[in-house]
């Protein structure tokens, strides 16, 4: 991801953006008085092991206390690199094809699938149906990095670089010591309220199609229930960028 060396390079703005805008979006959406605030956070921000992971983490901890301190509603979605952003290593990997050599990470190096209409999705959902206080986690498929650069360029030279400093092996959308505290609500995860003004078992009484989980674990793309076939990939890759 490409936020994540230019925050390593520059973590002062990393912060002043990430911290400190947080802190400048509660106190300015209590003065104005808005109803509803849906920030956008990170797989990052879940056991941060960078610079960018860690002002996540804040950013979070910041609007969940503004929730629970001011009549604005703070709600919070967590998703990884979208599919078709320049963030992703779907663009990279379809320009390095150019070139007959893809620089791979880790081909066991594994990621959440996620597209930016299901993005958007996600973010409407929680304008329409966040309670506030809540972090909302999106259930999708993961693929491995070695499978993504299989359906892009199979018989391009596939060299690996190994992974950038911080870079995780796998991503996490909720850790173990937060999964008490989920509940299942159709094709997402709520992450609730710790000490805010609801608590997990107030929202599955209220909310039928929610339930704690069954079994607690931390959500994380390497250990996923579904994965993503090369030639699935490839379908996905094909009908997000015309023409490759």
């Amino acid at each position: 991801m490409r936020l994540v060396p230019h925050a390593e390079a520059n973590p002062s703005e990393c912060m002043r953006v990430n911290v400190e805008g947080a802190m400048a979006l509660a106190t300015e959406a209590r003065r104005s008085g808005v109803a509803k605030v849906v920030a956008i956070s990170s797989d990052k921000a879940v056991a941060p092991t960078t610079i960018y992971g860690a002002s996540k983490f804040a950013m979070e901890r910041i609007l969940l206390d503004a929730d629970r301190k001011t009549d604005t509603r703070f709600s919070l979605v967590r998703y990884a690199n979208i599919l078709n952003s320049r963030s992703s290593v779907a663009p990279l990997f379809l320009k390095q094809r150019e070139t007959g050599v893809l620089t791979i990470t880790d081909p066991n190096m594994t990621r959440f699938s996620i597209t930016m209409t299901e993005g958007v999705d996600l973010i409407m959902f929680a304008l329409d149906h966040g309670w506030g206080g809540e972090a909302i986690c999106p259930i999708s498929p993961s693929y491995r990095v070695g499978d993504m650069a299989m359906a892009i360029a199979p018989e391009a030279e596939h060299r690996i670089i190994g992974a950038r400093p911080g870079e995780k092996l796998h991503e996490a959308m909720f850790s173990m010591t937060e999964a008490p505290f989920v509940a299942r609500r159709d094709k997402h995860y709520i992450v609730t309220t710790v000490r805010g003004r609801w608590d997990l078992a107030g929202y599955c009484a209220k909310v039928p199609e929610a339930a704690p989980l069954e079994r607690l674990f931390e959500y994380n793309s390497g250990d996923n229930e579904k994965f993503l076939s090369v030639e699935a990939i490839r379908d996905v890759v094909d009908s997000l960028f015309e023409g490759v």
